[in-house]
C-alpha cells in the first residue's frame, strides 16, 4: 500500500500448511521438506523485491516458535560484538536485537516449521512482534482446537517499525490477540454452530514520514573493505578486545601462545601495527596464512598425494589440520581458476550459505558439532539412521535417511560412478555446470532441513 507523503509501505500475507496436511501428500515424505524450502524462497523474493525498504509479513504460518530468539549461530553478528566491521545494515539489525526484549510466549513448545520461520526472520532482518509490544507482553495463544491451543499467526517486522534504539517500543506500537471468547459463531446452514478457531491478530504502528532505511532486506556484502575513516575505532576495538587481540595476532604472527595471558602479550603488537595496517601487502597476510595453516603432520593439504590413505582411517590421535585434510579430500579440485567459484553460480544468499558451510565443514553434522565436545572421532555417529556410522560429509551419500533426495537429484552423480567413495565425493560436490551448482546448493539445504525434521521427531517421541 502507499500512504501519502510517505515512502511506499508494503504487507505481505501469507498462509503456510500446518506439517500434518494433506496439502504435503502429494510430495510424499522427502517432498514435504523441499516444498517447504521452495515456499520459504518464494516468500524471500516477495520480502526482496527492489524498492520495499518497509515490509511487514504476517499471516498463519502454522509454526510454533517457542521461546526461541532469532539470533543464531550467525557469522556476520560475531564480528559485529566483536566490533569488526559488517554491512550496516547487518550490524543495525544485530544491534536491535541485543536491546529488544525476549519474546514472551504462552505456547512454549516449539516445532520444525517454527525453527524455519525463525531462520527466515533472521534471513530477512525481521523480528516477530508478538509476545513484545504493549497489548501481547504474555505472549498469548492465536488459535483454539480441541485438542489444545497454540501460537500459531505472527506480525514480522523491521526493527526500526516499532522499536527504538534502546529496545523499548516506539510510541503507537501495540499488539492486540482478541480472546476467544468474545469471537463470533461461523456462519452456518445447519443448525450446528462453532466458533472461529484462529484469534484476530491487530498490530498498530505509526509510519514515520522519513523511514529509516536499513538496505536491501538479506542483504550481504560479497568481500571486508577497509574503511580508513574508521581506523580510530578499528585501533580502540583492538587495545581493549582480548578476544580481537588473539584473532589479529594470528593474522600478523605475532608471537606464540594461546589463551589470555598470551593475548595480553600480543596485544600491545597488535595495537603497533594498526597505524600501519593500510600498507601491510596482502602477500604477508598470506604468507602468515600459508605458514600456519597450510602444512600439518599430512604434509601440504594443498598438495596431498594421490596415494594418501583415505580420511575416515586417519588414527584419532592425528586431530591437527583435519578439517584442512577433510577439505583437500572431499572438496578440493586441482585448480580453481578466477571467476570459477561457487559463489560465482548462485543466485540467493541461503544458497551461498547451505554450500560454503558444508564445504568448510561449518554445519550440524555430529562429526563437527560434537568435536566441540571433545568426543571421540569414531563416536560421532549419525542418529538419523540405523548404521552405526560416523556421521561426517561423505555420510550423506550414504544415509538411507536422505535416499529420496538423491534420487531427485541424480542429476548430479557423475557417470560413469566412481568405485573410490573419496573421488566420487570431489565430483559430486564439484559439478561442471552453473545450474548444477544452485541444484547441489539446494540438495544440502533439503538435506539439512530434512536432518533437523528427523532429530525433532525423534525428540518428540521421547518427549511422549
Amino acid at each position: 500500500m502507499a500512504l501519502p507523503a510517505h515512502d511506499p509501505f508494503h504487507v505481505v500475507c501469507c498462509y503456510l500448511p500446518c506439517q500434518s496436511s494433506n496439502t504435503w501428500n502429494e510430495f510424499g515424505r522427502m517432498g514435504r521438506v523441499d516444498a517447504l524450502a521452495l515456499w520459504y524462497e518464494s516468500l524471500q523474493s516477495a520480502v526482496e523485491q527492489p524498492g520495499r525498504d518497509t515490509v511487514v509479513v504476517c499471516g498463519d504460518f502454522n509454526s510454533r516458535t517457542g521461546l526461541l530468539p532469532e539470533a543464531g549461530d550467525d557469522d556476520w553478528a560475531t564480528l559485529a560484538l566483536l566490533g569488526l566491521p559488517v554491512p550496516d545494515s547487518i550490524a543495525a539489525y544485530t544491534s536491535a536485537l541485543q536491546c529488544i526484549r525476549r519474546r514472551s510466549n504462552k505456547d512454549a513448545q516449539p516445532n520444525t516449521w517454527g525453527r524455519s520461520l525463525l531462520d527466515f526472520a533472521r534471513e530477512s532482518q525481521l523480528v516477530l512482534a508478538n509476545g513484545r509490544l504493549p497489548g501481547d507482553t504474555a505472549g498469548e495463544f492465536t488459535f483454539d482446537s480441541p485438542t489444545g491451543r497454540s501460537s500459531i499467526d505472527y506480525f514480522l517486522v523491521p526493527p526500526s517499525l516499532c522499536f527504538c534504539s534502546d529496545g523499548s517500543p516506539l510510541e503507537h506500537s501495540s499488539l492486540t490477540v482478541l480472546p476467544f471468547d468474545s469471537l463470533p459463531n461461523k456462519p452456518s446452514l445447519t443448525a450446528e454452530t462453532s466458533r472461529f478457531d484462529h484469534a484476530p491478530v491487530i498490530l498498530s504502528f505509526a509510519v514515520p514520514r522519513t523511514p529509516p532505511r536499513q538496505g536491501h532486506r538479506g542483504e550481504r556484502c560479497r568481500a571486508y573493505k577497509w574503511d580508513a575513516s574508521r581506523q580510530e575505532l578499528y585501533a580502540n576495538t583492538i587495545s581493549t578486545d582480548v578476544q580481537v587481540q588473539m584473532l589479529l595476532g594470528r593474522v600478523l604472527g605475532a608471537p606464540a601462545g594461546s589463551g589470555r595471558r598470551a593475548a595480553q602479550t600480543q596485544g600491545p603488537e597488535c595495537v603497533a601495527q594498526v597505524d600501519s595496517l593500510t600498507e601491510i601487502p596482502m602477500d604477508t597476510v598470506l604468507a602468515a596464512f600459508d605458514d600456519k595453516y597450510s602444512t600439518h603432520m599430512w604434509g601440504d593439504w594443498r598438495t596431498l598425494a594421490q596415494d594418501t590413505p583415505p580420511l575416515r582411517d586417519t588414527p584419532e590421535a592425528n586431530s591437527t589440520g583435519f578439517k584442512s585434510a577433510t577439505y583437500r579430500h572431499y572438496f578440493c579440485t586441482d585448480t580453481i581458476e578466477q571467476g570459477s567459484g561457487f559463489v560465482d553460480h548462485l543466485h540467493t544468499p541461503a544458497q551461498v550459505k547451505a554450500l560454503s558451510s558444508f564445504r568448510l565443514s561449518s554445519h550440524d553434522l555430529n562429526i563437527e558439532r560434537l568435536r566441540h565436545r571433545r568426543v571421540p572421532r569414531h563416536q560421532r555417529l549419525c542418529t538419523c539412521c540405523t548404521l552405526n556410522v560416523v556421521e561426517d560429509e561423505l555420510h550423506v551419500l550414504e544415509c538411507p535417511a536422505y535416499a529420496g533426495l538423491r534420487v531427485t537429484y541424480a542429476d548430479l552423480l557423475p557417470n560413469p560412478i566412481p568405485e573410490n567413495a573419496e573421488t566420487l565425493m570431489r565430483a559430486f560436490m564439484n559439478p561442471s555446470e552453473p545450474a548444477q551448482w544452485r541444484r547441489l546448493a539446494d540438495f544440502l539445504s533439503l538435506v539439512m532441513h530434512e536432518r533437523t525434521r528427523i532429530l525433532t521427531d525423534q525428540n518428540e517421541n521421547i518427549n511422549q
